[in-house]
């Protein structure tokens, strides 16, 4: 199996998705930083110089995060034409694509790398959780989750490369 097979690549697109996530909900956080009731009235009266890079920035993330899961479609559905035996879904939510059981070695690759990235998670989620303690503000908890999810996805493709290489 090369290393340009979806089923190895599929990390990458997820965690440049959550990256995506994070520029759209940094950028939507300090958006509407400018519509709390302090400032209101001198935002609509114009007295208040507005920052448009917030809104650019955000606007620049989704558009991006559509065109990415455009291509992931469009690459799933390549990938499904060329491989009829051995299709993958393109968003899933019950049956993840890393228990797929095409061969005895690829099962075994799958669940080391599945088994390292769950113990991650378990031990990141136990972490973020005792942050909780500092009250920090709610955008610090939406980046560090979603941060703890893109190092899942590259330390599941990291596991994976190493025997696709």
């Amino acid at each position: 199996m090369p290393a340009k097979d979806l089923r190895i690549q599929e990390p990458l697109f997820n965690s440049a998705i959550f990256a995506l996530l994070i520029g759209a909900s940094l950028g939507i956080n300090y958006s509407l930083k400018y519509f709390d009731s302090d400032t209101q009235n001198r935002v609509i009266l114009g007295l208040e110089k507005l920052n448009l890079m917030p809104y650019i920035s955000s606007v620049i993330c989704l558009i991006a995060l559509i065109t990415l899961c455009v291509i992931y479609v469009l690459k799933v559905r390549k990938h499904n034409l060329a491989n009829p035996t051995k299709k993958l879904k393109p968003f899933t939510a019950f049956t993840f694509n890393e228990f797929n059981d095409d061969d005895e070695f690829f099962s075994k690759v799958t669940n080391e790398a599945t088994r390292k990235g769950y113990i991650f998670l378990t031990n990141a989620i136990g972490v973020l959780i005792l942050l909780l303690v500092l009250q920090l503000p709610h955008i610090v908890y939406i980046v560090l989750g979603l941060s703890i999810c893109i190092m899942q996805n590259l330390l599941y493709y990291m596991h994976m490369k190493k025997y696709y290489q």
